[in-house]
């Protein structure tokens, strides 16, 4: 059942919010970064698939460390050591009942998975570091550090944006030009802690050095890092791997920070599944029966230039709330969402039409036109997303249909026979991209 329920352990007559869910064969303990709120992570839908997919393979522990998240805030003067937030994975581990799990840091979660791998072998079956660095600041002997003046900038950006999608789209470009994901992940940072406790966080994270305890893991690890990440360079990664007895380096395309929220793609976690469980992954992917909903908006470029930058922000952000809204009210998944554009995966062809046709009539309200297109067949799922011939159909039947109209293949309407839908004929088209002629018809 997702979301799944947060439950508490206890620690110093303070509360650590937690999370258990999955059956696999492997505990997975997820150490998040100080940006982390677990309950409002699952309202991100790209979060909430790659949840998922780790519970498929993994039982994941899913917590937030003391002061952040939906665990007890702490006064500023209180702050915990890092051997205190690596203690608090040991307590969340005892509370789920687990004695030796997988561990994955991310980014500055990976110092305390570091410094909880080095301190109990016993319990730390394998590591992951995403993203991570066993010291940020320059110095003599670690050159590749970030510089006071960077440094500075960094502290200043936290202290004035945190919370902000500004400060999400330095850090997230994948996701700069999606309103709704970049609003979403701005709520999870101020769900995660104040501008305040974040900057005294991050100032005390400039701190700490963890190259001393990187010969003492015997775990084995594998690091993960983007090619591109300007924050902490590729050659935080490389130092991790060279310092790690037998350490694994994968380095990845992208400049994102975040491994659950990036839109750069699934290769981490299809290292995450193989290393962890020691299983490749299947090179067959799976084949689906599904309806896609794809819904489109008329004349965007136009309405940016009527509205102006500022105000169409806004109408997009609002236009995203009612579109997802709806699709949550008809039981659908949200699979992509690119420009004004959705694509939208149900069991059932005739909940995918009357969403549809919902969201062509809610968004009318807005002033606003939609065109959309629904096409059922079989789909190559992998990873929680949609691909193969059906989904090429659906785009096209959308693309093709008329401004303020829901379209559907003749499989569609053919399926719904009997529901009380009405169509009307619209004539054979062809597809661009795709052979043959296809009838298709507008719903009534």
């Amino acid at each position: 059942m997702f979301p799944p329920r947060t439950q508490y352990a206890e620690r110093n007559g303070r509360l650590l919010a937690y999370q258990v869910f999955g059956s696999g064969p492997v505990d997975l303990l997820i150490c998040n970064g100080m940006s982390s709120n677990i309950d409002l992570a699952w309202d991100i839908p790209r979060i909430s698939a790659r949840l998922q997919r780790l519970s498929t393979f993994s039982r994941v522990i899913f917590f937030d460390r003391s002061g952040t998240g939906a665990s007890d805030r702490l006064p500023l003067e209180e702050l915990p050591t890092w051997e205190d937030w690596a203690d608090d994975m040991g307590i969340v581990l005892d509370a789920a009942g687990s004695s030796r799990a997988a561990i994955c840091g991310d980014r500055d979660g990976g110092l305390l998975a570091m410094t909880f791998a080095a301190a109990h072998p016993e319990r730390a079956a394998s590591l992951v570091l995403y993203n991570s660095s066993a010291r940020y600041q320059v110095g003599p002997d670690y050159p590749i550090g970030l510089p006071t003046t960077v440094l500075d900038q960094i502290l200043r950006l936290w202290s004035q944006k945190w919370g902000t999608e500004e400060m999400i789209s330095v850090f997230m470009p994948s996701v700069a030009n999606d309103p709704e994901t970049l609003r979403l992940l701005a709520r999870q940072l101020r769900g995660a802690c104040t501008p305040k406790a974040a900057t005294a966080y991050f100032h005390y994270m400039l701190k700490f050095d963890a190259r001393a305890v990187l010969a003492s893991i015997s775990a084995p690890t594998l690091v993960l890092h983007k090619r591109d990440f300007s924050f902490t360079s590729i050659a935080h990664g490389r130092y991790l791997a060279e310092h790690i007895r037998g350490a694994e380096l994968r380095e990845l395309p992208g400049r994102d920070s975040g491994l659950f929220s990036s839109a750069e793609g699934e290769e981490a976690f299809d290292a995450i599944a193989e290393f962890v469980t020691g299983t490749p992954r299947e090179s067959e992917p799976d084949r689906v029966l599904a309806t896609v909903l794809f819904c489109d908006m008329v004349n965007s470029t136009g309405e940016v230039a009527t509205r102006g930058d500022r105000a169409w922000q806004s109408t997009l952000g609002d236009y995203f709330h009612r579109v997802r809204e709806t699709v949550g009210r008809y039981g659908g998944r949200e699979v992509t969402a690119i420009g004004d554009g959705v694509l939208v995966a149900f069991d059932r062809p005739s909940r995918a039409v009357r969403c549809a046709v919902s969201i062509r009539d809610s968004v009318l309200g807005m002033g606003l036109s939609v065109r959309c297109g629904v096409h059922t067949g079989e789909c190559v799922l992998t990873d929680q997303q949609l691909s193969g011939i059906a989904v090429h159909i659906g785009a096209r039947v959308a693309e093709t249909a008329a401004p303020g109209e829901v379209w559907v293949s003749a499989t569609v309407r053919e399926l719904v026979a009997g529901s009380g839908l009405g169509f009307a004929e619209r004539g054979a088209h062809e597809l661009r991209g795709i052979t043959g002629n296809y009838s298709l018809f507008a719903v009534t």
